[in-house]
């Protein structure tokens, strides 16, 4: 059996792998072929040491994890699941613009009541020299308050801004491996 033959057969007997790993596959046996065939050996003998197509295959597939008493899937259920996942990515989209502009608007007034804050204290500050006694203690100590609480308020800003960046980032990871392997519960297991 020629090397086509062979590839194409394989590629056949490994459609219950996504296409990556399908490709990965082919272009490994591909390879072994072009070495083989540099090194003198003919397609045939090369097709004949690596077994039949459909046998190599089962090896592939067992290695993956894929059971083999399984019915392979069909090239509809195939059209059907990429349009769900694309349907679902699209959904997605529609909950989540609205959460991350949410956190984002948060984040921003977080920060506009931290700057608020530390303003107001330092004015506060610096008109308690116009009081004398308690009323200047009382004073000054509410616009450090304020301060203070600014400042608290900014660092938690700004370390909830990691948070919101890392979500987003897990979020977009998640789709493209939804659309990359093809399966929901490939990446939900992953």
């Amino acid at each position: 059996m020629g090397k086509s033959e062979y590839i194409a057969r394989l590629s056949y007997a490994l459609g219950r792998l996504s296409y990556i790993d399908r490709q990965e596959i082919l272009k490994e046996i591909e390879d072994h072929f072009d070495d083989a065939l540099s090194g003198g050996q003919s397609e045939e003998e090369i097709s004949a040491r690596l077994g039949t197509p459909e046998d190599l295959a089962i090896k592939y597939l067992e290695s993956a994890g894929v059971q083999m008493g399984e019915e392979p899937a069909k090239q509809g259920n195939k059209v059907a699941e990429n349009t769900i996942n694309l349907l679902l990515g699209i959904f997605g989209l529609f909950f989540s613009i609205p959460i991350v502009c949410t956190l984002i608007g948060l984040l921003c007034g977080a920060f506009g009541a931290s700057v608020g804050m530390m303003t107001g204290g330092t004015v506060i500050i610096a008109l308690s020299s116009a009081f004398s006694g308690l009323a200047f203690a009382g004073i000054l100590l509410i616009g450090i308050g304020l301060c203070v609480i600014g400042i608290g308020v900014l660092l938690l800003s700004i370390g909830a801004v990691k948070y919101v960046v890392r979500g987003m980032k897990w979020y977009v990871s998640a789709v493209c491996n939804l659309f990359k392997r093809g399966t929901i519960s490939e990446v939900a297991s992953s």
